[in-house]
């Protein structure tokens, strides 16, 4: 057994086992490994597998791309899948062109992605929806990138209530997904992430609101109640040509720690929001690349900027980056 709680491996291209052969190297305290100059990787408590599964990662994901859900690790024949993706804290899922659902309903490990922390979906044409169950047991993540998703129509769905499995979700950042109307389904699931630090949504053609307007008849929530985002410090919106506001439903909004909001090509949002909005901490603000006075009135603000040829041409090479 190892007691240290770091290990550094250099200039060892061919190492592939610490020591040779299918030994179990026992690691309790080992929390991080260096393999090279730069990389560190998440240490299990292993370190034969540690060191296995860095070496085998870009073989992983290839065959991660020919499946059509997640649900297919499961199976018999994808053991070392199923052991990879129980290891990885950062799961790339990048030109998975068959799959359709990521976290299906139907899977049974619930612990398969209590580990993940950061989860990144780009290019799979054919995807259409991430989250299918709320409880899919990754109660760490807490970044998730979607780029380049065409059929993306849900993030989350068949979700009325709050979800469980997201409170530690800080960042949210969503491009290129062009079927999708709304980025939460609900107030209550929006409200549910209450660590949500960053949220970022650029050019999405479908895009009509970020929280979809509650449905009465089915909601958590009263008209009194407030809607809090306690944590909630940068909104950018972006190249969003059907966004119509930011949520329709007539509640309270509290964006307590909210300092940035920057909203870029939106032609087709009037307001902000239809409820009243709090934001005392706000210091940014810019509507078609031109700065704001953050004292003014967030709505009146964005419907007077929407009225007129507004000069963010200056702007646009600042702020381009994905």
């Amino acid at each position: 057994m190892l007691s240290s709680s770091s290990s550094c491996f250099e200039d060892c291209t061919l190492f592939s086992s610490f020591p040779n052969g299918k030994v179990t190297v026992s690691t309790p305290n080992l929390h991080m490994c260096r393999i090279g100059y730069i990389e560190e990787v998440a240490a299990l408590i292993d370190l034969n597998m540690t060191i296995h599964f860095k070496h085998n990662k870009g073989k992983y994901k290839v065959e991660l791309q020919g499946l059509d859900s997640l649900a297919c690790i499961e199976k018999d024949g994808y053991q070392h899948l199923l052991a990879y993706v129980m290891w990885e804290r950062e799961l790339i899922l990048e030109s998975c062109h068959k799959l359709t659902t990521c976290f299906p309903s139907d899977m049974k490990n619930r612990l398969l992605f209590q580990h993940l922390e950061q989860l990144y979906v780009e290019d799979c044409e054919c995807l259409r929806v991430i989250f299918e169950s709320n409880d899919f047991g990754g109660t760490e993540l807490s970044s998730m990138r979607l780029s380049s998703l065409p059929k993306l129509k849900y993030i989350w769905r068949g979700h009325p209530g709050p979800l469980s499995s997201f409170t530690n979700l800080k960042s949210l950042h969503i491009k290129e997904c062009h079927d999708m109307k709304f980025v939460f389904p609900n107030v209550s699931v929006a409200m549910s992430l209450s660590r949500l630090r960053s949220l970022t949504v650029k050019k999405c053609n479908q895009m009509e609101e970020i929280i979809q307007k509650e449905n009465v008849e089915n909601s958590f929530l009263s008209k009194e109640d407030k809607v809090i985002f306690p944590e909630l410090y940068k909104i950018v919106l972006k190249k969003l040509p059907e966004l119509s506001c930011f949520c329709k439903s007539s509640f309270r909004y509290e964006l307590s720690s909210c300092e940035q909001l920057n909203i870029y090509e939106c032609p087709k949002m009037k307001i902000f929001c239809t409820g009243t909005l709090c934001a005392p901490q706000l210091e940014y603000f810019r509507v078609e690349g031109m700065e704001c006075d953050v004292d003014e009135n967030i709505n009146e603000v964005i419907q007077g900027r929407q009225h007129g040829i507004i000069y963010y041409e200056a702007y646009d090479m600042e702020d381009s980056s994905s």
